[in-house]
């Protein structure tokens, strides 16, 4: 590990960075096994930086030492990335991106970088994307380029276009999809170097994955109830003009549609309306990922410092390694909060279940009754028969939403008691 000592530098806007003319198609391999380390000042200006970086960079200590990060800019990448990078930054919010880099001798290599603010300056650390996702990000970055050359875009208007692009894959802010990213590409990184899965990722994943069902299908219930209370109101049309039968049929539209009521209003209740405000909302399951991801990465990180500090005394290795640990710390602090609020929202879902399927199941008692009144009445009143056969079809297709709904609060329940029962998260917790 290679820490140069930090020294008082000024910026030269003028600056010649010693980057070649043209840059080459060749790649600059490395392991996925390695991780880049570099701190800068508010400016970006490079304060120090590991070996790995220095090795696949290709440049000397001098040229490093004092040098804006930009050295190693390629210009594959679009001006939005940057944008988006330092409005985070700037912020005081983590930022993850993945970004084409550019050797001394014209090479370049990607990383998945992971920038967080720290006192005076920022601290990062980037690891070998490998998942299936950073080829599809790569089409997205050529073609924000290619609009940025041939439209003219300031880095603002790219980003905002950018934005638009990862909405439609159904990232409604970047802090979604950095989160999203960061958590694939751990994982991609996990599996290449075969190690074991984090046994509290993974008790989350369960959780997120079974919560968005869970949402999905309650949105699609809630569409069901809107229908059927159309139902209800046409059959009260239908008990208004019959002679024969009214009082028993205004009497069933009444259950129903009061029955139907009190599940709407718990529907309601029960579904996560989360507002994502800005570029950098972010859920709180998502948020959980991106932490969680955080903590090992610095954990890595720092373990590669610390081995290092017991073979070398170095000052400005100390003062990083300092850095480190209180990134890992806060990282840490902050995930075990927010994997505890996950935790707390998976039990108000499962309890809120429970309440849904004894509301439901009040409904279809409703139902059987009816059933049977409706028979009787069926052949002396007219327009009945069609409103009977759609209010069957509604029961089917509430039960499907129901079991599909109770299977995922179940898996939720599994999720919860893994998280719980996992010895290192209760060990963080102590």
């Amino acid at each position: 590990m290679n820490m140069q000592p930090k020294g008082n530098f000024e910026v030269d806007e003028d600056l010649e960075l010693p980057l070649p003319v043209v840059s080459t198609d060749e790649e600059e391999a490395y392991g996925i096994e390695e991780l880049f380390f570099s701190r800068t000042d508010e400016r970006g200006v490079i304060q120090s930086y590991n070996d790995t970086f220095e090795r696949i960079a290709g440049f000397t200590p001098g040229e490093l030492m004092g040098a804006p990060h930009k050295l190693v800019r390629h210009g594959d990448v679009p001006k939005a990335v940057f944008w988006l990078l330092w409005n985070g930054l700037k912020a005081g919010v983590p930022v993850g991106a993945y970004v084409k880099n550019r050797t001394k001798s014209g090479k370049y290599y990607w990383v998945y970088a992971v920038a967080s603010p720290i006192t005076d300056g920022f601290l990062s650390v980037r690891m070998k994307p490998s998942s299936p996702l950073f080829a599809q990000v790569q089409k997205l970055y050529q073609a924000a380029l290619r609009d940025e050359q041939e439209l003219g875009l300031s880095a603002e208007d790219s980003a905002h276009r950018l934005l638009e692009q990862l909405q439609s894959l159904g990232f409604p802010t970047y802090a979604m999809f950095q989160s999203h990213a960061f958590y694939t590409e751990f994982e991609a990184r996990r599996d290449a170097l075969d190690l074991a899965k984090d046994p509290v990722l993974t008790s989350v994943d369960v959780i997120t994955s079974n919560t968005a069902i869970f949402q999905r299908e309650l949105a699609l219930l809630a569409r069901k109830f809107d229908h059927a209370v159309l139902l209800i109101t046409n059959m009260e049309i239908v008990a208004n003009k019959q002679q024969v039968g009214q009082s028993v049929l205004r009497a069933i539209a009444q259950n129903y549609s009061m029955k139907m009521r009190g599940i709407e209003g718990h529907l309601a209740n029960v579904r996560v309306h989360e507002e994502l405000d800005g570029i950098w909302g972010v859920s709180r399951d998502q948020n959980t990922y991106f932490l969680l991801c955080a903590a090992h990465l610095m954990e890595d990180m720092t373990a590669q410092f610390d081995d290092q500090a017991r073979q070398v005394e170095d000052a400005s290795m100390d003062l990083d390694t300092g850095f480190l640990h209180d990134l890992l710390n806060s990282y840490k602090d902050q995930s075990l909060t927010a994997v505890g609020q996950s935790v707390e929202a998976a039990l108000k879902i499962k309890s809120g279940t429970e309440y849904l399927r004894e509301l439901i199941l009040a409904l279809s008692n409703i139902r059987i009754a009816c059933r049977v009144e409706m028979a009787r009445l069926a052949n002396a009143v007219s327009g009945l028969e069609e409103i009977l056969t759609s209010l069957e079809t509604f029961h089917r297709d509430v039960d499907a939403h129901l079991d599909t709904i109770l299977t995922a609060a179940d898996e939720i329940v599994k999720g919860v008691n893994q998280s719980m029962n996992d010895p290192a998260q209760t060990s963080q917790a102590a």
